[in-house]
């Protein structure tokens, strides 16, 4: 309770109010806001000293700005900013090497690093341009060991050290574990200074003999910065999300913080409609069924070493699934009381099942997986050429065979994908999308323009669209709601645009300014928590939330009509109908894990008991972001602090994106919000400071 009083009067002093009155807990409060910027590290020094690095990307002028808190956070001021003199970007890391010194950190192109002696009352620039590694790489961290600073080469097999910060040595890792890279930095631990790779980890009491431990599984891959409660070291893996514990001689996975639902929750209706398949991914994915009816939670299968982003489901008839992994293809036909395993390498790709017939695509690839008996058997079909995607219309199969650069040949097949006919249409893109009315591809640059292919059920046709400038190539920043018309993000011009003749001009739409970004799902837009539909060229705005299921509590919807509590109740949101608002709570199956639907590890510390674990969540294409922190103490049982659901700017996977200040209890936690798709000028970074 004298805590609590404290950060309230804290907070008072401060002066501070909710970024967003009806989004945040009580427990957060702003500490400061930036304007116009669109990334930031954080990072607290001791003695009251919080440096927050802002990176402002505009059309003209790229460059950081190094603010100062020495009152722990009621009072700022600049007093750094590499403008109007060079360039420095893409935030990567800031280290407190100690005793008020700290580095800034970039991730590779902009040949310098920020450094300050004096708790960040002055910086100076430092020129690393002649040492190719560290300039075009970036660095995660720079440690200090026994008088010598260690610098990372993120991603590559080498690191750097200096004794004066200016004239760097490389150096190698040695061979064991095999083809290792830095990942995380350096991390300095008592007596011994610790360096993360990709397969395993090492350490050193001398900083020039190191030991190699490697991981537990072969499906654990980098880890971010390292802590410890005073016994043990640990970190979170990147890969699959495993907090992992050194305890000086072995590592060991002590727990899974999340449940993690890749990009976007699986959660498919299958050919019973009275049940639903969650794909979860822990070290291994797991696939469970939701029984609607009696609302229960059944566990069916689980694929060790799947590292696609998802499994990919059919169910061709009523008790059959077939499962499409990297690992190789899975069939039941009891309704997952047993399941036959077919050997194969897979990459990406879909699943198709028409009947008893099942197709398994590879992408960029020239071969396809065949089955005619519900998956009991395969064959293998090869096509003429590698194709990027496949797209069933009408029993007519279609694939993006290469041709060369943006073009592509469209190859046929009317028997289920046993024979396949090239065409001598010629098309753009990489990848289909059903919108509906008509199949689109992903534009493509091609001959200095962007073109873009649809096909409405009666032709193929191409569209030079070079007027969407800023929407790129990324083909859920549009949507066909009713042929020709096209709605999207103009992320050059900051402003929602439609064209009425699928592509060829373009016209702005009046819309609201969005505070936390847009997302586009099918013909709705979600602006500020609220839905609008896309009808007739205007937006209606539809009927708001109601108390159950309030824009406080629910993450966006993701592409398969599904939201996420953001409050910590580990439920999921089944969104029936958006025009009535017809939303359906499912309970979690893993009730004492929060679910996540993302990717990006932000962090772990130890702090007064307890272990204080971010992650973010993200999900395909422009939509809003949130980071969740939550609170563990054994590993076993997870407390949730806080999620954020704004548009997030995230960083490098491998440096930790917040701080602590542990005499005061407090989570600071940098953000961006106020962002419409990459348009930064309307953005802000925001830092919260949360009690734990």
């Amino acid at each position: 309770m004298v805590l609590k009083t404290k950060f309230i009067k804290l907070l008072k002093q401060i002066g501070m109010k909710n970024c967003y009155a009806n989004s945040l807990t009580s427990k957060a409060r702003e500490l400061v806001r930036i304007p116009n910027a669109n990334n930031a590290l954080v990072e607290y020094l001791g003695n009251g000293v919080i440096i927050l690095a802002v990176e402002f990307n505009t059309e003209y002028n790229v460059y950081t700005d190094i603010y100062r808190s020495s009152d722990y956070g009621l009072t700022w001021s600049k007093v750094y900013s590499t403008y109007p003199n060079f360039e420095f970007a893409t935030l990567q890391g800031i280290s407190n090497i100690g005793n008020g010194e700290v580095a800034i950190t970039n991730g590779g192109n902009d040949p310098y690093i920020l450094r300050s002696t004096d708790y960040g009352r002055t910086w100076t620039a430092i020129d690393i341009s002649a040492y190719y590694e560290l300039k075009s790489y970036g660095i995660n961290s720079i440690v200090k060991f026994n008088n010598i600073y260690y610098a990372d080469c993120n991603g590559l097999s080498a690191y750097y050290t200096s004794t004066d910060f200016y004239n760097w040595t490389r150096h190698t890792f040695p061979s064991n574990p095999s083809n290792t890279r830095s990942e995380s930095g350096f991390s300095v631990i008592g007596d011994k200074i610790y360096l993360s790779g990709d397969t395993g980890l090492y350490y050193s009491t001398d900083g020039s003999t190191w030991t190699s431990v490697s991981y537990p599984s072969s499906n654990i891959y980098g880890t971010v910065p390292f802590t410890s409660d005073g016994s043990n070291i640990y970190t979170i893996d990147d890969e699959v999300r495993a907090i992992l514990k050194f305890d000086g001689t072995n590592i060991t996975v002590v727990g899974y913080p999340f449940g993690l639902i890749l990009f976007q929750p699986t959660l498919i209706n299958t050919y019973n409609s009275n049940e639903y398949l969650v794909d979860i991914k822990r070290e291994y994915e797991e696939l469970w069924r939701y029984d609607l009816k009696n609302k229960t939670w059944n566990f069916m299968l689980r694929v060790y070493n799947a590292n696609e982003y998802m499994l990919k489901i059919a169910t061709p008839q009523l008790n059959t699934y077939v499962i499409s992994t990297n690992r190789g293809i899975y069939s039941s036909l009891d309704n997952g009381q047993t399941w036959n395993y077919y050997s194969a390498s897979i990459s990406g790709g879909k699943i198709f099942s028409d009947g008893s017939i099942v197709i398994v695509t590879n992408k960029n690839s020239n071969v396809i997986y065949r089955s005619t008996n519900l998956g009991l058997s395969w064959s293998t079909v090869s096509l003429p050429t590698y194709f990027t995607d496949i797209i069933s219309i009408g029993g007519t199969y279609y694939a993006l065979g290469y041709l060369s650069g943006a073009q592509k040949t469209l190859y046929t097949s009317t028997d289920f994908g046993a024979t396949w006919n090239s065409t001598p249409t010629i098309v753009y893109g990489d990848y289909f999308k059903n919108c509906g009315n008509v199949i689109v591809t992903t534009p493509n640059y091609y001959d200095a323009h962007y073109y873009m292919s649809y096909y409405d059920f009666i032709t193929w046709n191409n569209v030079d669209i070079t007027a969407r400038r800023g929407l790129a190539y990324d083909a859920t920043d549009y949507y066909v709601t009713s042929h020709p018309y096209i709605i999207g993000i103009d992320s050059y011009n900051k402003k929602m645009v439609g064209s009425n003749n699928f592509g060829s001009t373009w016209t702005t739409i009046s819309f609201p300014s969005a505070t936390s970004g847009y997302q586009l799902y099918e013909n709705y837009v979600i602006c500020n928590g609220i839905y609008y539909k896309f009808e007739n060229g205007n937006f209606i705005t539809l009927t708001p939330f109601n108390d159950a299921y309030k824009k406080t509590n629910i993450n966006v919807a993701c592409y398969l009509g599904i939201l996420q509590r953001l409050d910590g109740s580990n439920q999921i949101i089944k969104i029936n109908n958006f025009d009535t608002f017809d939303f359906e709570a499912i309970p979690n199956p893993l009730p004492n894990t929060p679910l996540i639907c993302g990717y990006d590890t932000m962090g772990i510390v130890y702090n007064n008991g307890s272990f204080i674990i971010g992650f973010g969540n993200d999900q395909v294409g422009h939509t809003l972001k949130g980071i969740t922190f939550i609170r563990t103490s054994d590993f076993t049982n997870y407390q949730h602090i806080i999620t954020v659901p704004y548009y997030t700017s995230f960083f490098s996977t491998y440096t930790r994106k917040f701080s602590i200040i542990p005499e005061k209890n407090l989570l600071l936690i940098p953000y961006m919000t106020d962002a419409i798709g990459s348009n930064y000028n309307n953005s802000a970074v925001c830092l919260l400071a949360v009690e734990i």
